[in-house]
């Protein structure tokens, strides 16, 4: 009896550290996050072959329970602060979704680099952009112009 206690908190434990790798090292869906799940369902197993149903649900309860206070008490204590960011990325530091120059872009026309099916690529004035068609397909190489800028995206048409 004493063997097979020692083997069902092995497991558990074995699973708690797995469940830990998974954490800090490769977060993910992963081989150690699956092994962390079958370590835990191993020890039901064993805990329902051994000892009957209701402890298969204790070793569940209590595998659960410890999953639940790490995690408390990894959010309580910062733990998992050195995971996110400590600063905010802002626009004044340099940091920007699209370019600020496309609304120059409105009007004019330029050669389309790729096919557009309907986005591609087209340059205006020396200077590459991706752009979108309406829905219609145009060829490599043919004349378009811009109709429409909104934010990032360019929408052309051939002429």
């Amino acid at each position: 009896m004493e063997l097979e206690l020692t083997l069902i908190i092995g497991i558990v434990f074995i699973g708690f550290l797995l469940l830990l790798v998974e954490l800090f090292v490769i977060p993910g869906i992963s081989i150690a996050g699956l092994g962390a799940m079958g370590c835990f369902g191993a020890g039901m197993y064993v805990a329902y072959q051994n000892y009957g149903a209701n402890e298969a649900i204790y070793v569940f309860l209590i595998s659960t329970g410890l999953c639940i206070l790490f995690l408390f008490i990894a959010l309580k204590t910062r733990v998992l602060s050195k995971f996110s960011m400590k600063y905010r990325v802002s626009g004044k530091d340099g940091y920007k979704a699209g370019s600020d120059d496309l609304g120059e872009l409105e009007g004019q026309s330029g050669m389309s680099v790729t096919p557009l099916r309907p986005a591609g690529s087209a340059i205006f004035s020396n200077k590459k952009v991706d752009v979108v068609t309406e829905g219609e397909f145009i060829g490599k190489n043919a004349r378009i112009k811009v109709i429409v800028i909104d934010g990032n995206r360019v929408v052309v048409k051939e002429q």
